[in-house]
């Protein structure tokens, strides 16, 4: 697929994830049930529940805006929000076959699901975020991460890919570490040495940036032995970049299940269920 197909498809994805946020919400509240019928669940899968459908259809998201249309609500997203996960199947007697003006048509029960649910213990709004990283050591890494991080709804972590030509780079990296709420450094072999990752951690400790490093590519600032000088070097300068108060984890090999299990420490940092 083109990436310029990719984005629509992104920010449908994230347009379910906030209606299955707002259907759970509500059932949380009581302005709804968490069981409701559907119509013609095979096809376009219409909600025949009116506390559930006229309640999303009266929020706002701002002023006399309307955050759902009837065409968010009914056309083909309860397929979709089951496919999801966030729906699945009730037990009330199903189907029931019921006669209305346009025929005979199914309706069934549906519910929402704990991983519906799950998304309200998740940040509303996604932070912005900073990956630093020495291009040599931890491109890949720094890629994974920055997918991990649009997958859960973050749109907006930022890595210097995303630079344009004719942009001033200091200015624009010092001023996307500063607009970020948590800063991520990747620090692989000779990271802690290079003098724009040196920079970017003093900006992120200027903006009071939540800051989360991850060892990886063999880097340890535990000594083996007296003899583990390369370990006691990281240990070291990551005491003097003032990276040790912060939370810090490492990557045991270089791995796809070790990349996941960072991400997760990563996006669990950050508010987000990693189940």
């Amino acid at each position: 697929m083109e990436q310029d197909d990719q984005r629509p498809l992104e920010s449908e994805l994230v347009k379910l994830e906030r209606l299955a946020r707002d259907m759970a919400a509500g059932a949380v509240l009581k302005e709804w049930t968490s069981y409701f019928d559907v119509a013609e669940p095979k096809q376009r899968g219409i909600i025949a529940d009116d506390g559930l459908r006229n309640g999303l259809r009266k929020l706002e998201d701002g002023p006399n805006k309307k955050k759902w249309t009837e065409k968010d609500i009914n056309y083909y997203s309860v397929p979709l929000l089951t496919s999801l996960g966030y729906l699945e199947r009730g037990e009330r007697g199903d189907p029931r076959m019921v006669e209305g003006y346009r025929g005979t048509f199914e309706i069934r029960s549906f519910q929402i699901t704990q991983k519906a649910f799950d998304l309200l213990s998740k940040p509303k709004t996604p932070p912005p975020v900073f990956i630093s990283y020495k291009r040599s050591e931890s491109s890949a890494f720094a890629l994974y991460i920055e997918s991990r991080l649009k997958r859960v709804g973050v749109q907006n972590p930022f890595i210097d890919k995303d630079i344009h030509i004719g942009d001033e780079w200091e200015s624009v990296i010092e001023e996307r570490v500063r607009g970020a709420e948590y800063f991520v450094c990747l620090i692989g072999n000779g990271t802690l040495n290079s003098k724009w990752v040196k920079k970017e951690i003093t900006w992120a400790h200027k903006a009071g940036c939540k800051i989360m490093s991850v060892l990886h590519n063999g880097v340890s600032n535990e000594p083996k032995d007296e003899s583990d000088d390369e370990a006691k070097t990281i240990a070291e300068q990551l005491e003097k970049l003032e990276l040790h108060k912060w939370q810090l984890r490492r990557v045991q090999e270089e791995s796809a299940l070790e990349y996941e299990t960072a991400a997760n420490f990563l996006l669990s940092a950050m508010g987000y269920p990693t189940n």
